[in-house]
């Protein structure tokens, strides 16, 4: 559902990967549940999308071609109050400083000074499935499309934790 909050969004970096990816797909029609992306006013994020919200992080470098940054940061799922929402906005961008964080650029060589934490704002949706699609198979780094994917939410998937 397209929602004129998200498409009047900036582009590039100042969203960060996955905000743009998430802008793309909805200018191409995909139906992605609506989302603001920081900057913004929390009141008005919950007014426009209610509750449940989920607050994911964007970082500048994340989701990028030569580095994902998968799992690096924080994002909370199921909110339903102001306050849920406010501490996982700042918790999201507390996480670009996290030690593992800063190790994984280090060896990535990433300067972790040069980037930016932007925080989505997004409702919170009950699929059937979710999934990740790699484009390179992350065991054998075949160049390959691999396909994991699991019942209703992707949270314990993308923990390793569904099968």
């Amino acid at each position: 559902m397209k929602t004129e909050h998200a498409t009047h969004a900036p582009t590039g970096p100042a969203i960060g990967g996955k905000a743009a990816t998430l802008l793309e797909l909805q200018l191409e029609g995909f139906p992605v549940p609506e989302f603001l992306c920081s900057p913004w006013d929390l009141d008005e994020a919950v007014r426009v999308l209610g509750f449940p919200l989920a607050v994911r992080s964007s970082g500048s470098a994340e989701d990028g071609r030569e580095i994902s940054f998968a799992g690096q940061f924080e994002s909370f799922l199921d909110l339903n109050s102001l306050d849920e929402v406010e501490d996982a906005f700042g918790r999201c961008h507390e996480s670009l400083n996290a030690p593992g964080v800063i190790e994984y650029c280090r060896r990535q060589g990433v300067e972790h000074a040069s980037m930016r934490m932007a925080v989505i704002v997004q409702r919170m949706i009950r699929p059937a499935l979710a999934g990740v699609a790699f484009t390179v198979n992350p065991v054998t780094g075949e160049d390959e499309v691999v396909i994991e994917a699991c019942e209703g939410v992707g949270d314990a998937l993308l923990a390793g934790n569904a099968e």
